[in-house]
């Protein structure tokens, strides 16, 4: 019988569920490790009564999901990196990507934590957007000068790509700062992105 799905689809499937399996197996001991060392939320003053229970619930929970997509395709894609093919520069900026703004994540809750702008309080908005623009940034620039040299968009229900020109920079920029704002707002204690 033959396979149905393409060979970088299958391959892209059996990495998600490596990556899967590998979350979940590691997620109790991520999680007793953060509650023992008290990483967890601070409820603000600010917020209502019924937000309080909540306080201690455990942060910088992306690791979960972030290091072993890192580890994962890293490990798989270790040839490509180091003869920095093209598969090996692609994938370096999926790094990038999700590393930037996974450490981004990071220091925004472990200011939360600590209280450096007060109780619950991460970053501020404006210096957390900020970072986010320049690192979309450079992301943009790298695909737009750098060897892949994007200069197009897919639409979906369109079957060929549109050519755009340098409008693919504030284009990248605003999808990917668009993206992670996204998940900011849905990866909360009331909406768990996952």
């Amino acid at each position: 019988m033959d396979n149905p799905l393409e060979p970088g689809m299958a391959y892209a499937l059996a990495l998600g569920a490596v990556s899967f399996f590998f979350a979940a197996v590691w997620g109790r001991p991520l999680i007793g490790f953060l509650r023992r060392k008290g990483i967890g939320k601070q409820i603000r003053i600010d917020q209502p009564g019924s937000h309080q229970f909540k306080t201690g619930t455990p942060t910088m929970g992306g690791m979960l999901f972030v290091v072993p997509v890192l580890v994962i395709t890293g490990m798989l894609n270790f040839v490509d990196l180091l003869g920095m093919n093209a598969i090996g520069q692609s994938t370096l900026l999926l790094f990038f990507c999700l590393g930037s703004h996974a450490l981004l994540g990071a220091v925004d809750d472990w200011q939360g934590i600590k209280g450096i702008r007060g109780k619950g309080e991460g970053m501020s908005p404006r210096m957390k957007s900020s970072f986010q623009v320049i690192f979309a940034s450079i992301i943009a620039a790298i695909l737009y000068f750098g060897p892949p040299q994007w200069d197009y968009v897919g639409v979906p229900g369109f079957k060929d790509f549109f050519r755009i020109g340098p409008l693919i920079l504030p284009v990248t920029v605003f999808l990917l700062v668009w993206c992670s704002n996204a998940v900011n707002l849905t990866d909360g204690l009331d909406s768990l992105a996952g």
